[in-house]
């Protein structure tokens, strides 16, 4: 029989899947909601939205591991299985902005299927480039859209209308289907004050809001914070007093990326303070560039340079804007932090302005970091202590206001982890929703509304693949367990050669890796190497020749119980034993 691609894909992938039990399809007539990331969790945000046999995709995104709980991981993608059993039905893939957790995925689902992908300009363009990297541009079908745009899928209909974001182009979605209008807010803020001129598109919302809003999915990210998100406007002066403050260094400002907004502003200061500014890092580079192309970045004449120029400058009148706010090894920060960076050393009287804020899972590697600039006399200016970072999602003010605008019938929280939801549920309620119109989910779950009632309806399968560099869906649970063990308690190789009747005629030779220092320990590897004699002899009869399974195995005995005993450590033991 032969197996499609699409196949081969699912079949590589299942090993890391969380199966789901079949369930029965929704009734005919009848709106599925089936988030298959991005609940309980931040990152891995893709959803599919389907009525009878039309289905769009939202977002496809990835998540980043936890280096404690995922040695070696490069990312997490969705599970993919659900989409490829549908895919007849996939009539859109929808991006509502260009944030790796919301088009990360993309090249990994792009090898198997292959719809139109819609997105606003900015957010294309990234994609562009990513997939021109994995070598899947040339079959993509992009189609960009713009706030005010309508496409028809099928019986569904879309609206874009524009929110605020920490990335430019963020849109938010109003699914008309003839059961109900679904409204996904993406990732939002209400910015008053932003620094392109673009708002959150209230009027739109309120309109919406008198036509009637079945379902409304809005990020919950922020919802423990109470207030309103500050404007990033708000960023303006905490940069200008830093800019003040430091008369005689380079000021080295680190952010994500895809903050062009923040990058708008630097620029305009440092053109305020007589700076020229140059930027470092591929993906920092190439957003910036993309943006300026875009028209999305106004750069004041003769402000921003190449890096080239701008380490020809004294350091009084430079500024380099870079990636490695989450402190990644090899960034461009992280090597200036280490003093390993091969064009650009930190020197007293240096600044450092940190305008971004620590993911989870990263405050060891980020303090380090910090750290690391204080000790070569440089100044750090950090986040909301010295006002110079403002987060793009809203707070617990503007999800309420989100919610008055659009008064919807139902709600599900979404795009966080499980305290995030379990606030937004808290805030709906107090909004005027009965607990039994909001739906907590979880990645799988199955939302159907058939015309009268909305209810879960069982699970689909719903897991998340873990990628370490080509390898997709190869790393599972086992080997995971075996990098940790490696990592916390090292490795002991024991080499011994035998012959056909079981004599020892080699070795035993023992090896230690991350367990204990060879040359230190010299009479404790010898007193090792005597319990694996006195272990294989022990287990010589004239009637019985032990066979290489069970010499494997009483070696590794013989050896977790003498370095239990003598350090109470348990290395991971790998016996290798030959015929000679």
């Amino acid at each position: 029989m032969e197996i499609s691609a699409g196949e081969q894909f699912t079949e590589k992938l299942s090993g890391s899947m969380t199966s789901a039990a079949a369930v029965a399809p929704p009734p005919p007539n009848s709106l599925s909601i089936i988030p298959l990331g991005g609940m309980g969790e931040i990152g891995k945000n893709h959803s599919i939205l389907q009525y009878d046999q039309d289905a769009i995709i939202i977002d496809c995104g990835v998540k980043f591991p936890n280096d404690v709980e995922q040695p070696g991981i490069d990312l997490i993608i969705p599970d993919f299985s659900y989409v490829l059993e549908s895919q007849q039905q996939v009539k859109a893939l929808i991006l509502t902005h260009g944030h790796e957790d919301h088009i990360g995925s993309l090249p990994f689902l792009l090898r198997s299927i292959n719809p139109p992908i819609y997105g606003s300009a900015y957010t294309l363009g990234l994609v562009r480039s990513k997939l021109e990297e994995h070598k899947l541009l040339s079959k993509a079908d992009l189609r960009i859209v713009h706030p005010g745009d309508r496409i028809r899928v099928g019986a569904l209909v879309v609206d874009f209308f524009h929110v605020c974001h920490s990335i430019p182009d963020g849109l938010g979605l109003a699914i008309r289907t003839p059961v109900g209008t679904v409204v996904h807010s993406g990732d939002f803020k209400f910015d008053s004050t932003p620094v392109d001129g673009f708002k959150t598109d209230a009027d739109y919302l309120r309109r919406l809001g008198e036509e009637g809003v079945l379902v409304l999915l809005s990020d919950s990210t922020n919802t423990e914070h109470s207030g309103d998100t500050p404007s990033e406007r708000e960023v303006r002066p905490g940069l200008e007093q830093v800019f003040s403050l430091v008369k005689k260094g380079r000021i080295i400002s680190t952010s994500f990326a895809s903050n062009v907004h923040r990058f708008q502003q630097i620029l305009e200061v440092a053109h305020q303070f007589k700076r020229k500014v140059a930027t470092m890092g591929m993906s920092m580079t190439y957003n910036m560039g993309l943006a300026h192309e875009l028209g999305c970045i106004e750069a004041p004449p003769d402000t921003w340079v190449s890096f080239d120029e701008l380490k020809g400058l004294p350091p009084e009148k430079s500024v380099l804007v870079c990636t490695g706010s989450q402190g990644e090894p090899m960034s461009g920060l992280s090597l200036m932090a280490s003093g390993q960076h091969s064009h650009v050393q930190v020197r007293p009287g240096d600044a450092l302005i940190y305008c971004a804020r620590v993911i989870p899972g990263n405050e060891r590697t980020v303090n380090k970091m910090v750290n690391d600039f204080y000790y070569r006399g440089a100044q750090v200016f950090a986040g909301g202590r010295h006002k110079v970072h403002v987060s793009g999602h809203g707070y617990a003010g503007d999800q309420r206001r989100l919610m008055e605008l659009l008064r919807p019938r139902y709600f599900i929280p979404v795009h966080g982890e499980m305290r995030h939801q379990v606030s937004h549920k808290q805030l709906a309620m107090e909004a005027g929703l009965s607990a039994d119109r909001v739906f907590m989910m979880n990645n799988g779950d199955r939302w159907v509304f058939d015309g009268k009632q909305a209810r879960l309806q069982g699970m689909v399968a719903a897991g998340e693949v873990m990628v370490d560099g080509k390898g997709v869906g190869d790393i599972g649970d086992v080997v995971l367990r075996d990098r940790k063990h490696l990592s916390e308690d090292g490795m002991v190789l024991c080499v011994l050669g035998l012959t056909r009747k079981g004599e020892i005629v080699a070795g035993p030779d023992i090896i230690s890796r991350g367990f204990v220092y060879e040359r230190e320990n010299e009479d404790v590897l010898e007193e090792a190497r005597n319990r694996v004699r006195d272990s294989i002899q022990g287990m010589q009869t004239p009637d019985h020749t032990p066979g290489w399974d069970e010499v494997r195995a009483i070696v590794s005995q013989a050896l977790k119980r003498y370095f239990k005993q003598k350090f109470d450590r348990r290395p991971m033991i790998l016996p290798v034993v030959m015929e000679l």
